[in-house]
């Protein structure tokens, strides 16, 4: 007997309680049963059977009903979350059409979802290797039914966007239960894709940040709160000189110079204290060398603002900290030059009161101020120039600004109240553009040189006065010496010009700036010598710096060992050096130098030598200068002045008014004396004139015009003729007819005295040859004398004022010795150079040269 209540039971799952129950169920089965039996003629078993399958098929589309409610209800769930999705939400079919897509996709492309459904990726016309690659993730899907992600690139309406899709099968619903786990066939496709633009944007900063942090300049890293490397950049570790394997987890603490430590403690809380700090201090490497480096220190927090450690940025400045113990030993070492120089240095503004914005330290031993007061008063130097001076001066700087430099002199108030001299030398310098941007130049102290000046004028005047003197008596004797003394004032008015002439007596650059090392094996070489040297020495700095002995070589003999003895004795004892000295130069000029440097002993032995050399021979030429004229008052002016004082004396008592013909010699005596007298003071001013410079061609300096070479060669032969005549000499003419540019008068003044010389010092019967010669660029001409010759030792002097071969000369043959002194001048004005090559016993040969160039037009 079949239990009916057991078979409700049995059907009880596929029931909801609200429908049946198992009471309710067995008298469904009951009723159903015995409708059957009364239908149809069958067993009750069948009849039960056929009950309870009725049963089932209604159980089974009661549950088919319900799933397919729930899956409804469950649609619209998943529309409504994909209609507020943010992501993209696509379903597309075995053909890959879109059969749904939210409208998420129009804020995106700016098209609507109405017009994307049913179409393929393909036909929207979307870019290829996004598509492609689309096409065959979804195809992998449809084939394996397991899930695919995938990232692309995509540009939308807000530009370049990444994006991330997650692509999930949707399964068809199987039509028997049975079958449900072995027919899952993928029905469709939903992707889901997701902006990750703002991620991918971190994560390159990130990776920007990583390699930022490796290629630094600077080293980083982070040590935790234990005081240990927790991570660090290659320049970090190159820094300290540990790999970087090696430096993570050690502490921070073994690369910092002991000696420094508490200062980094020190830094260390103050970072604590205010989140950051900077200090330097010095670092110690694994091999143990010292560096220097700049530390900043910042605290580092974790995301719930916790301290976790601190970031530490270094740099190595140990080159830097060198750069600066350079610089201060090189202004140390510029300080003392510029103390040593004769001259102040300064610069200073180009406009307005031309106010200082330096002023070396030697200016307080010069003129007594400190560098400060002329800082601090912008119209100091205006407010201390002479009152005369001062209109006169700033009126007369336009120069500056177009040759772009100036000397002038004038007279500066010294703190002590006395006005000195200056010669201040000034050259512009412009900015880029060409404007002024500032002035440089220097100082030099020039009132020894200006009292000299006047000390010359003095000795001058009294000259004037005294021949003036002696004229006016021999204008009461003799009419005919009226026109010759008339001329000889005229002459000597122009003396007072030769003032500017003094001007060249100190050298425009200070002097020559160098170093020079002994070593201890008793060498020694000059490591720098400044550009003055190629006009104090003539010779390249270079040179001066491979070979030292090339200045040696120059020393005067007479000064050699004392300034060797200078040397040793500075080098033992570590006193200041200062010496004078003369030398000679290649071109055979005497100089006197002075030297003034300061030792310094090296930990390796060597003593070097930083200091100045200055040409002084212009001081030493004054001194000369002073001494000569003196001795040409006292000896070569007071000969012939006393000759006619005595003549005149003799004529003046009456003794010879009987005696005609003794009158008369007196008279010729005087008339001698007189024109011997004249003629030394016309060379003497002649000299005076062309040295000073002037441009006043009416007082006998250089007047340029266009002259024939050959016709200024006759005119000094023919006017010399007699002379050569009165002494046997035969003249030999090579006279060269090219057109030059020159004074025509100083000229024949030139080949006058150099013939007349040549005539003086030749024997009776021989010949002078007087030639010219064309070269490139210069005429090149030669007088040849066949006469006793020039020592050697008077080659390099011989054109030097009141210089003669043998002191008996001046009364044997006449003369002051200033004739080739004025021949120098004459053609050093006309940018020419003059010399002599002599042999003893077989005669000289004078040259000069003067430039050859085309007259202005």
């Amino acid at each position: 007997m079949i239990n009916l209540t057991f078979l409700g039971q049995c059907f009880e799952p596929a029931f909801s309680p609200a429908i049946l129950s198992p009471a309710t169920l067995s008298q469904v089965l009951l009723s159903q049963a015995a409708l059957h039996l009364t239908d149809v003629n069958l067993p009750f078993t069948w009849a039960i059977a056929l009950v309870v399958g009725s049963i089932a098929m209604a159980i089974f589309k009661q549950r088919c009903d319900r799933i397919e409610n729930a899956l409804r209800q469950r649609e619209q769930e998943f529309r409504a979350l994909a209609e507020n999705s943010p992501d993209i939400i696509v379903q597309t079919d075995e053909d890959f059409r879109i059969l749904y897509i939210n409208p998420r996709i129009e804020q995106e492309i700016g098209i609507s979802p109405d017009h994307l459904i049913g179409k393929t990726i393909q036909e929207l016309g979307f870019f290829e290797s996004q598509s492609n690659l689309w096409y065959s993730i979804v195809q992998q899907v449809f084939e394996t039914g397991q899930e695919q992600t995938m990232e692309f690139e995509f540009l939308s309406s807000q530009g370049l966007k990444y994006w991330f899709s997650r692509v999930v099968p949707e399964f068809a619903l199987p039509k028997l239960a049975v079958s449900a786990m072995s027919d899952r066939r993928v029905k469709s496709v939903l992707t889901i894709t997701r902006d990750i633009t703002m991620l991918k944007q971190a994560e390159q900063e990130v990776e920007d940040l990583h390699r930022a942090m490796e290629y630094a300049i600077e080293g980083i890293s982070r040590i935790d709160l234990e005081g240990r490397y927790v991570t660090a950049n290659r320049q970090y570790a190159r820094i300290i000189g540990y790999p970087l394997e090696e430096m993570l987890g050690m502490n921070w603490q073994q690369t910092v110079y002991p000696e420094d430590l508490e200062k980094v403690m020190v830094a260390y809380q103050h970072m604590l204290d205010r989140g950051s700090v900077e200090e330097e201090v010095r670092g110690l490497r694994k091999d143990g060398s010292v560096f220097y480096k700049r530390l900043s220190m910042v605290i580092a927090s974790d995301a719930q603002n916790r301290r976790i450690g601190h970031y530490c940025f270094m740099k190595d400045i140990t080159a830097a900290k060198q750069a600066e113990e350079d610089l201060r030993i090189s202004r140390a070492r510029l300080q003392f030059l510029l103390s040593s120089t004769p001259a102040v240095i300064y610069t200073c503004e180009a406009f307005g009161c031309y106010r200082a914005t330096f002023i070396s330290d030697n200016v307080e031993a010069i003129l007594g101020y400190k560098p400060q007061d002329f800082y601090q008063d912008f119209r100091f130097w205006i407010n201390h120039i002479h009152p005369d001076e001062g209109a006169t001066l700033l009126a007369n700087l336009s120069p500056l600004f177009v040759a772009g430099h100036h000397t002038h002199e004038y007279r500066f108030l010294h703190k002590d109240g006395s006005y000195r001299w200056m010669r201040d030398a000034l050259k512009l310098i412009r900015d880029e553009r060409g404007n002024p941007l500032e002035m440089v130049g220097y100082w030099i102290d020039i009132t020894t040189r200006k009292q000299a000046e006047l000390a010359l004028q003095d000795l001058n005047n009294q000259l004037e006065f005294r021949v003036q003197e002696r004229t006016a008596a021999l204008e009461q004797t003799n009419q005919h010496l009226q026109v010759e003394i008339s001329e000889r004032q005229a002459t000597e008015t122009a003396l007072r010009q030769s003032e500017s002439r003094f001007q060249r007596l100190v050298a425009n650059v200070p002097g020559m700036i160098y170093q020079y090392v002994l070593n201890p094996d008793s060498s020694a070489e000059f490591t720098y010598a400044s550009s003055a040297s190629t006009e104090i020495y003539e010779i390249e700095p270079a040179a001066i710096q491979q070979n030292e002995t090339v200045l040696w070589a120059m020393v005067h003999p007479d000064d050699v060992e004392p300034l060797s003895a200078m040397i040793d004795l500075s080098a033992a004892t570590g006193q200041p050096f200062e010496h004078v000295h003369r030398i000679t130069t290649p071109s055979g000029r005497l100089k006197w130098l002075q030297v003034i440097a300061r030792p310094e002993q090296q930990i390796d032995g060597k003593v070097v030598w930083d200091g100045v050399i200055i040409d002084i021979s212009d001081r030493k030429a004054v001194e000369q200068l002073k001494d000569e004229l003196i001795s040409l008052v006292s000896h070569e002016l007071r000969t012939p002045l006393t000759s006619i004082r005595t003549s005149l004396g003799l004529l003046a008592s009456g003794l010879l008014s009987h005696q005609p013909e003794q009158s008369q010699n007196m008279l010729d005596i005087a008339l001698e004396s007189t024109n011997r007298l004249v003629r030394l003071v016309s060379n003497i001013l002649d000299l005076e004139r062309l040295q000073s410079g002037s441009l006043d061609s009416d007082k006998g300096a250089i007047a340029q015009q266009r002259c024939n070479v050959a016709d200024l060669m006759m005119q000094a032969a023919n006017g010399i003729q007699p002379m050569a005549d009165k002494n046997h000499i035969n003249l030999s003419i090579t006279p060269l007819s090219v057109q030059i540019w020159a004074d025509p008068d100083r000229m024949i003044q030139a080949f006058t005295n150099l013939l007349d010389n040549a005539i003086k010092f030749s024997s009776a019967k021989s010949t002078v040859f007087f030639t010219a010669e064309l070269k490139p660029t210069e005429v090149l001409f030669g007088i040849k004398d066949q006469g006793r010759g020039i020592p050697a030792d008077k080659l390099g002097v011989i054109f030097e004022r009141f210089q003669q071969i043998d002191s008996s000369d001046s009364r044997l043959y006449g003369g002051s010795g200033l004739g080739l002194a004025i021949c120098r001048s004459i053609v050093e004005q006309h940018g020419g150079r003059i010399w002599v090559e002599s042999e003893l016993g077989k005669g000289s040969h004078f040259y000069f040269t003067l430039p050859f160039e085309a007259a202005p037009a």
